[in-house]
């Protein structure tokens, strides 16, 4: 049933049935809230979605034309579009919405729990047809297209309220000379190895090598690392090619694929395919983690969550577990997922919903946000990173005990944050040699190459499953890429390159 049609049916129930609804309803929320929410309901301003979101039920797509607008009892509704469905997660963010509302006695902020699979198509449907998006995540490859589209608010005066020095160095997406994003995660990912197998951790990618082979057979498997799908693949095999000091381009849009470097990393990668698990031509991102677990490899690069996962799941394996920077090559040029979030440019409430980010994001509620996951979401503002490091300021919250305990690795982790990129970060960051950081945006084509059938994906298949060389293989991905890019120029003959 839609929201409208639930909408109706609650608006045409009778006294009796109403008055239990709305003694439901009080159990879970304030007087205030209750009386407030009800009346914007009731009056339209918001949908029976947003209404139940708000309440503590089920996580909720906002419906109606009344969603974002100003109405009854002075309402004001502020749409947050998450994926960070992690149960503290959501506790935090739940706990941040109570004081936010409290402190804008008139504000409502509806938080809309939305899937990672449906996030990018859910956003680019929403704004094509004008619905108001509010606060919503969005892939950073796609920030140049939407800002063409006219779609995304700047941000400016919200990253210079923060302190633009404050955020690490890539994060930005400084865009025409505007912020459009407000980085709020950071993803490093680092070598997670079982240290009573692995007494010395690998220090060059020929070590790392070594140990995957030297710990493959009797159904065991040295390393993880996947053949598919992209979101696997764009964890396996990026950060090999950057630690190699170059990339799939160069800041000026060139193609420089071709050449050595490029090559090495890419016998990196398909030599330690060999070396992992079977069944990796289908994987989820997940699957990195799972291998770790079920103790079929003692080795897997991931970020923070794969940590904190064999704490609450498998406890045994945490004395034996650590965390060093990945030695993928011999620049240390890793993959740092860089999670970000954008507003609606037509929303009713734009200064809303940057006052919205900035209470939840940065301070103490950036602190509590960051430590609902630690590791994983690691923030990109200095001060609330440094905060979110000591175990004083995770007392209370769910996971103080793992703070306290990990601090290691969460040092670990934090330390190399700014020490990678990921697909969606600025273009040829790691084209010279070195990690060259700055804060501008991903190719204008980044969604064609690092899409569902990216590029470096078909590549590696065509060489692990049809046999092509490595030599062919780079060559057709070289091509590939030239393709992709001639023909975005030639469709944009104004494109200029970009420099901050």
């Amino acid at each position: 049933m839609s929201g409208r049609e639930r909408g109706s049916a609650l608006e045409d129930v009778g006294a009796q049935a109403r008055e239990a609804w709305e003694r439901q309803l009080r159990r879970q929320i304030s007087r205030r809230r209750f009386g407030a929410l009800a009346a914007a309901y009731f009056a339209g301003a918001i949908g029976i979605d947003a209404l139940l979101a708000a309440c503590g039920g089920s996580p909720a797509k906002v419906s109606g034309a009344g969603a974002g607008r100003s109405r009854a009892g002075g309402i004001q509704v502020v749409n947050f579009f998450t994926t960070e469905n992690d149960p503290n997660t959501i506790a935090a963010a739940n706990q941040a919405i109570n004081d936010f509302e409290a402190k804008y006695p008139n504000v409502h902020v509806a938080m809309i729990i939305i899937s990672g699979d449906e996030r990018d198509e859910r956003a680019r449907t929403g704004l094509a047809v004008g619905q108001d998006l509010g606060v919503f995540e969005i892939d950073r490859a796609y920030s140049i297209q939407f800002v063409q589209a006219g779609y995304l608010e700047p941000l400016d005066d919200l990253i210079k309220s923060v302190g633009a020095d404050q955020f690490l160095v890539g994060t930005r997406q400084v865009i025409r000379g505007h912020d459009y994003v407000f980085p709020y995660g950071l993803g490093p990912f680092c070598l997670w190895y079982r240290t009573d197998l692995i007494p010395s951790p690998p220090k060059t990618v020929g070590d790392l090598i070594t140990v995957a082979r030297e710990h493959t057979g009797g159904g065991k498997y040295g390393f993880t690392a996947a053949l598919g799908a992209y979101g696997a693949v764009e964890n396996t095999f990026p950060q090999f090619l950057w630690s190699q000091g170059t990339d799939y381009f160069d800041r000026s849009g060139n193609v420089i694929f071709g050449n050595d470097r490029a090559r090495a990393a890419i016998e990196n990668v398909v030599t330690l395919l060999k070396y992992s698990p079977p069944g990796n031509t289908n994987w989820s991102a997940f699957q990195f983690i799972t291998n770790y677990l079920d103790q079929i490899v003692p080795m897997a690069p991931w970020a923070g969550r794969l940590g904190l996962n064999a704490y609450e799941q498998s406890p045994k394996l945490v004395p034996v577990t650590s965390v060093e920077q990945g030695p993928w090559g011999p620049v240390n040029a890793g993959l740092t997922r860089v999670s970000t979030v954008a507003i609606d440019r037509k929303t009713a409430y734009p200064d809303l919903c940057k006052e919205w980010i900035k209470f939840y994001l940065t301070g103490k509620y950036g602190v509590a946000y960051a430590n609902s996951v630690p590791g994983q979401l690691i923030p990109s503002v200095a001060n609330v990173r440094e905060a979110a490091l000591q175990p004083a300021n995770a007392a209370g919250l769910p996971l103080a005990d793992y703070v306290q305990a990990h601090k290691d690795w969460l040092t670990v982790l934090s330390n190399q944050a700014g020490h990678g990129t990921d697909p969606g970060g600025p273009m040829g960051a790691c084209a010279n040699g070195s990690l060259e950081l700055y804060n501008g945006p991903a190719a204008p084509w980044a969604l064609e190459v690092f899409g569902s059938n990216a590029v470096h994906m078909q590549m590696l298949q065509k060489i692990v499953l049809q046999g092509y060389s490595v030599k062919d293989g780079q060559a057709w991905a070289t091509d590939q890429l030239k393709s992709i890019v001639n023909a975005y120029k030639a469709a944009h003959p104004d494109w200029k390159k970009y420099f901050e």
